[in-house]
C-alpha cells in the first residue's frame, strides 16, 4: 500500500537520521558538563521552535496547498520567512535579556539560535517541495545524508575542543545540507504568485502561535527544574526528554508526516489510512517505549557516563508519556490537512495552562516528579485533542473505544513482554552493555511472538483497509 510504503521510506530516513544523532550525542554530551547541557537546553527552547514551525507550519504550507508547485512554493517561501523573522528575533532578544543578567553562555547560545532559525527555515521549504511531490524515497536520502555530515561536524568539534558549541556546529550542518540537499525554492522566478496571501499570513500567525505555545509549554518542566534544581537539574530532565524525543522521532513520527502527504494527493479521500496509521504506530511505539523504560538503568550510563545516573531514573516516569506525545500527533496531522489552525491553537493555550497546574505543585518534590507531570499532562492533552477534533463527548468516547480495539493487540503484546522481562532479572556476571543487548533480543522475541500467537486480530485491519 501506498501509505505504508511512505511510512516505510520516511522511518528508514528518521532511524538513520536519529541513529546517527544518537552515537554523536552520546559522545558530546559524555564530555560536556551538565550544567552546560542545561544551559544549551534552555537556549534550545527556540532551536525546537524553529524545528516544530518548520515541520508543522511551513512543510504543511507546501504539502497542502491546492495551487501549482510554483504557487506553492511562494506560499511556502512567505510562511517561512514569517517565521524566521520572528523567532530569531525572540532568539536575540533573550540572548541579550540573558547576558544583562550574567548568563554569559546561555546570551551566546541565544543568538547562535537566531542564525538556526534561518537554516531551519530553508531546510522546511526543500522537505516540504519533497512531500508534496510524494518523494519520500528523496526524503529520507536527504535527510540521512544531511545528517552524516552534521555528525561528522559535531564529532570533529567536540573533539577539536569545541565543548558544547559541538552540539550547534552539528545543527549548523545538518540545516545547511539539508536545504541544499533538498534544493530548497528558497529565491523566486519571476512566474511565482501567492494566492490568498492573507490566508497564507493567517495561516503562518496561527501556526506560529501554536508552536510557540507548544514549545513553551513542552519546557514549563526545563523551566521548572532550572529554578527549582539549577542549570544541573534542567540538564538531567532535557537529556531524558531529548531520550523519549529521539525515541518518538525513530518509532512514530513517519506516521504524521505519511498521513498528511497522503491524504493531500488523495483529496482526502483515504478514511481507512487513519486506522492503519493508529494500528501501525501502535506497534511501534508500545513496545519501544516500555522497552526504554525498563532498560533506562543500563543504557544510560552506557552511553552518557555515570555523570547522568540521575538521567536513568527520570526516563521510567516519562514513558508513558512519550506514547500519549506519539498517538497525538495523528490527531493533529488530521486537522492540520483539514485546515483548523485556529482550533489547535485554542487547544494550545488550554494545554499551556493545564501544564502550569500539573507541574508548578510537583516541582518542589523532585525531577522524578515533574518526569511523572510530563507523563500526565500528555495524557490529558491526548484527550483534549481528540476531544476538538471530534466536537462530540459521545463521538469523542466512541473514537476511544474504537482506538482501544484497534491498539489491544500490540498492548497485551507489550505488557506480556515488561512481565517477562521484569520477572526474569539481567545476570548479575554481566557487564552493563551485555545485559543491554540481552534485554533488548529477549523482549523483542517475546513482542514479536506474542503478536504472531494474535495474528487473527490485527491482520484483517491491514487486509481490509486498502487507502
Amino acid at each position: 500500500m501506498e501509505f505504508l510504503r511512505s511510512v516505510m521510506w520516511i522511518a528508514a530516513g528518521r532511524w538513520v537520521y536519529n541513529l546517527l544523532t544518537l552515537i554523536s550525542f552520546a559522545v558530546i554530551v559524555a564530555r560536556v558538563d551538565p550544567a552546560d547541557y542545561g544551559a544549551y537546553t534552555l537556549a534550545m527552547t527556540f532551536l525546537i521552535l524553529s524545528e516544530v514551525y518548520s515541520t508543522d507550519v511551513t512543510e504543511h504550507a507546501i504539502v497542502r496547498h491546492r495551487g501549482s508547485d510554483s504557487d506553492a512554493a511562494a506560499a511556502g517561501r512567505l510562511v517561512a520567512g514569517i517565521g524566521a523573522v520572528i523567532i530569531g528575533a525572540s532568539s536575540a532578544l533573550s540572548g541579550i535579556l540573558a547576558q544583562a543578567i550574567g548568563y554569559e553562555l546561555l546570551a551566546q547560545l541565544c543568538w547562535a539560535m537566531a542564525g538556526l532559525a534561518i537554516l531551519q527555515a530553508a531546510a522546511g521549504l526543500g522537505r516540504g517541495r519533497l512531500l508534496r511531490a510524494g518523494r519520500v524515497r528523496a526524503f529520507a536520502a536527504t535527510a540521512s545524508t544531511a545528517n552524516l555530515i552534521g555528525v561528522a561536524a559535531g564529532l570533529a568539534a567536540i573533539f577539536g575542543g569545541f565543548g558544547i558549541w559541538s552540539l550547534v556546529c552539528q545543527q549548523i550542518a545538518i540545516n545547511l545540507a539539508a536545504a541544499i540537499a533538498t534544493k530548497a525554492p528558497i529565491l523566486p522566478n519571476g512566474t511565482d504568485t501567492i494566492s490568498g496571501p492573507r490566508e497564507q499570513i493567517g495561516f503562518a500567525l496561527f501556526g506560529l502561535g501554536s508552536a510557540t505555545l507548544n514549545v513553551v509549554t513542552n519546557r514549563v518542566d526545563v523551566i521548572l527544574a532550572a529554578a527549582f534544581f539549577g542549570q544541573g537539574g534542567a540538564g538531567h530532565l532535557g537529556l531524558a526528554k531529548r531520550l523519549i524525543q529521539i525515541l518518538q522521532d525513530l518509532v512514530s513520527s513517519s506516521f504524521d508526516k505519511a498521513l498528511v502527504s497522503y491524504l493531500s494527493r488523495s483529496n482526502g479521500a483515504a478514511s481507512g489510512t487513519y486506522t492503519i496509521a493508529v494500528a501501525g504506530q501502535a506497534m511501534m511505539i508500545l513496545p519501544a517505549f516500555a522497552g526504554l523504560a525498563l532498560v533506562s538503568g543500563n543504557l544510560v550510563p552506557a552511553l552518557f557516563g555515570q555523570n547522568w545516573i540521575l538521567t536513568a531514573s527520570l526516563v521510567p516516569a516519562m514513558a508513558i508519556g512519550g506514547v500519549f506525545r506519539s498517538a497525538v500527533a495523528i490527531e493533529r496531522a488530521q486537522q492540520i490537512y483539514d485546515g483548523e489552525i485556529a482550533r489547535i491553537f485554542a487547544v494550545r493555550v488550554f494545554e499551556l495552562a493545564l501544564s502550569w497546574l500539573i507541574l508548578l505543585p510537583l516541582a518542589p518534590f523532585g525531577l522524578f516528579w515533574l518526569g511523572v507531570g510530563f507523563s500526565l499532562r500528555y495524557a490529558l492533552s491526548y484527550y483534549l485533542v481528540l476531544r476538538s477534533r471530534l466536537r462530540s463527548a459521545q463521538e469523542t468516547r466512541r473514537q476511544l473505544a474504537n482506538t482501544a480495539r484497534t491498539i489491544s493487540a500490540p498492548l497485551r503484546a507489550t505488557l506480556a513482554m515488561m512481565a517477562i522481562l521484569v520477572l526474569i532479572p539481567p545476570n548479575p556476571g554481566d557487564s552493563g552493555f551485555a545485559s543491554l543487548v540481552i534485554e533488548i533480543m529477549l523482549g523483542s522475541g517475546i513482542f514479536l511472538a506474542a503478536m504472531w500467537f494474535m495474528r487473527r486480530s490485527w491482520l484483517p485491519i491491514f487486509r481490509t483497509t486498502k487507502p
